[in-house]
């Protein structure tokens, strides 16, 4: 399902959005990666997946998919003798994890650095297959590049939106870092996305869960807090408990058709 609550539509553009306290609490995040829990093989790799991490528990909370499916783009330069070659060799490929309500960020971690393995060892030119519309629910762009000179003159990046946007996939993370500073965080929201919620306070929801992750990344997501606002229940309902033991003498035909008027 769309988070939300949105309906898909054909809208081909979105908003960008950031916010001083999400860039805060990604930084946060990041220091994350001196804990042995959460080290990899590489600090690019420990950030990238403690990010995706963090923005599928954040699908998982605002969408109630229990299946999160984040689209990561492979740059496809596998040699040195590809990375010397001129062209667009990116391709976006799927990448999906299953979520329990018991989960915490660390089992999160876990099981997203083991699906990450696997995935890295297929990313490989021609290794996507044909999707269905929607088959991805976000984007996240981990952009982690460091730039020279300019014919001598130094050169700063800065990463540009044209406003359009992939309408079967709402939302899409930004994780940069043109200069060593640090990752810095932009969300792009989706027109359908921004009819149903205000884009402007989604920057801030994410960075609530990651401050929430960073002070324990044992804690239940579900109970993790994505807002200040009463209507809280509306975006973080998921998961909060184990189901209620059915009548035993209501018949199951009953119990089908209570939970489909519910």
């Amino acid at each position: 399902s769309l988070p939300y609550g949105a309906k898909r539509d054909r809208d081909p553009t979105s908003v960008r959005v950031r916010s001083s306290s999400l860039n805060h609490a990604a930084r946060k995040l990041d220091a994350l990666g001196t804990d042995p829990r959460f080290r990899m093989f590489t600090p690019d790799l420990t950030r990238l997946a403690l990010f995706l991490t963090a923005w599928t528990a954040f699908l998982h909370r605002i969408s109630h998919d229990d299946h999160v499916v984040v689209a990561l783009p492979a740059h496809n330069r596998l040699t040195a003798e590809d990375r010397q070659t001129m062209g667009l060799f990116v391709e976006v490929l799927p990448f999906g994890t299953d979520i329990a309500c018991s989960d915490s960020f660390e089992t999160l971690f876990a099981r997203v650095r083991e699906g990450l393995g696997a995935f890295l060892r297929q990313a490989r030119p021609n290794a996507i297959a044909a999707q269905a519309p929607g088959s991805t629910a976000s984007v996240l762009n981990f952009i982690q590049a460091r730039f020279g000179t300019f014919a001598g003159a130094p050169a700063r990046a800065t990463w540009l939106h044209s406003g359009a946007h992939d309408p079967h996939n709402p939302l899409r993370l930004h994780v940069t870092d043109f200069d060593n500073s640090g990752p810095a965080l932009e969300i792009d929201v989706s027109a359908a996305i921004s009819r149903e919620t205000n884009a402007a306070d989604i920057p801030d929801q994410f960075a609530r869960l990651l401050e929430a992750v960073c002070d324990d990344a044992t804690a239940s997501l579900v109970t993790l807090p994505l807002t200040s606002d009463a209507a809280a229940p509306e975006i973080t309902g998921l998961c909060t408990g184990p189901a209620a033991p059915p009548d035993a003498v209501t018949p199951v035909l009953r119990l089908i058709e209570k939970q489909v008027q519910e």
